[in-house]
């Protein structure tokens, strides 16, 4: 019995070199507000070799469905082609399988990819090597449901100023997270917050709350420089309030991480942390979902990615 087990992996193994189990390629087509048309050929080229069927997302909600029927139907790779929130609404049908995902950077931030690189034109091979790891996720319990997030989730400020970049649909990169943070510290607000740690609940006047598996957001600003993908944990960063002139002063701070080094900002590392009192809104992978009070944890080794490490 053992004999014949082995035989057939051994026959699994030599067909998935031979003829790779179906993959799919998830295509946001308004991400980056429709940069993903202009790197379209670039994205062939990397895909170049590979058998895969491509899906084209039309509406809210579509890759989690296009992600989830790839799963079902034993899809050894989901190729996401889009911004981070593309990659969550995948994420959500894709925790706990044997589904690898596959980010191809085309949006307007795509900051996750930053904390795991990919080499475009090494991905076909990578596929072809089998070369994925496992990595953590997180979850948010909020007032109206849950979620997945793959990269960083927040709270107060920065919800507040993905609301703004989401309304700049023709816009990516940098520069559209900059104005709309700049718009938004005119308008700077602080919360009185219940915050649930280990060791008890702490009341606390905050800004901001930065919860992260991954290092970037806005762009590529470093949000949590010592994050790990793969280390079971979520860093913490509590912003407290600065008020408007010294939020301003600390922008270039944000963006290379050396902010989580002032007083004023408060860092843990965590599995679980609850987050209530005045309701503020709550943003992960770029997406707003509500607003608290919320229950965050990391979900560890709970998803594949591609990896060349």
């Amino acid at each position: 019995m053992g004999r014949c087990l082995r035989f057939r992996n051994f026959l699994w193994e030599i067909l998935k070199e031979v003829c790779l189990v179906a993959n799919v390629l998830i295509l946001n087509p308004v991400s980056g507000g429709g940069y993903i048309m202009e790197k379209w050929p670039e994205i062939k080229r990397s895909l170049q070799g590979l058998d895969y069927t491509t899906v084209i997302t039309d509406r809210p909600g579509h890759a989690e469905e296009i992600a989830r029927e790839a799963v079902n139907n034993s899809a050894e790779y989901v190729i996401c082609a889009g911004g981070d929130g593309t990659l969550n609404e995948a994420l959500q049908a894709m925790v706990g399988t044997h589904t690898t995902l596959v980010p191809i950077s085309a949006g307007t931030g795509s900051d996750f990819i930053k904390s795991s690189p990919l080499d475009a034109g090494s991905i076909t091979g990578l596929i072809r090597d089998h070369r994925k790891k496992r990595i953590d996720c997180g979850i948010v319990r909020y007032q109206g449901g849950e979620r997945y997030f793959l990269n960083i989730l927040e709270i107060g400020f920065g919800a507040s100023v993905m609301m703004r970049v989401n309304a700049k649909k023709n816009s990516r990169g940098g520069n559209v997270f900059i104005r709309s943070i700049l718009r938004e510290i005119w308008d700077l607000k602080y919360y009185e917050m219940v915050v649930g740690l280990s060791h008890g609940t702490e009341d606390m006047r905050a800004t901001e709350i930065i919860i992260a598996n991954g290092k970037y957001f806005g762009g590529g600003m470093k949000a949590s420089p010592d994050s790990v993908l793969d280390d079971g944990m979520l860093n913490v960063h509590i912003i407290k309030d600065i008020g408007m002139v010294r939020m301003l002063a600390g922008l270039s701070s944000l963006r290379n991480g050396r902010y989580v080094k002032k007083k004023t900002v408060r860092n843990m590392v965590l599995k679980n942390i609850s987050v209530g009192g005045d309701p503020a809104p709550v943003e992960a992978d770029g997406e707003v979902l509500g607003t608290t009070p919320a229950i965050i944890s990391v979900v560890p080794e709970s998803v594949y990615v591609l990896s060349d490490s």
